[in-house]
């Protein structure tokens, strides 16, 4: 009886041990491909920082450069080189290019189609 007692919780401790094992080891794999997702998110976003880092370097060095300098000196304050030449235009008064629209407020409206399909015209 004592050998039976002895070989049941022999065999239930064995059994424990592996049922523990088996447990730990499927949490392993599912931690596992949680951090495989992660780590190729986190890949992701490193290549897309990577190509945002390359596009701003290169407007950096383009600021930086000469023909940038020069041509916001041009554009914001006026200046330029000695061989430049500056037209100055004079200013246009749009208000007589607009057509000139009369209205007349003293017809009606009838007044006016019926003028429109006697005559053909509003003002006749």
């Amino acid at each position: 009886m004592l050998k039976k007692i002895k070989k049941i919780i022999l065999y239930s401790a064995l059994f424990f041990i592996i049922l523990s094992s088996w447990r730990n080891s499927i949490k392993q794999m599912v931690i596992l491909t949680e951090a495989k997702k992660e780590n190729s998110v986190l890949k992701k976003e490193l290549d897309k920082t990577k190509k945002e880092n390359k596009i701003l370097e290169k407007k950096i060095k383009y600021a930086s450069s000469s023909a940038f300098i020069k041509a916001e000196v041009r554009d914001k304050f006026g200046l330029g080189n000695k061989d430049d030449y500056w037209l100055i235009l004079p200013d246009i008064d749009c208000s007589e290019l607009q057509p000139k629209v009369y209205i007349d407020k003293k017809t009606t409206n009838w007044q006016k189609w019926w003028r429109l399909f006697k005559c053909g015209k509003i003002d006749c």
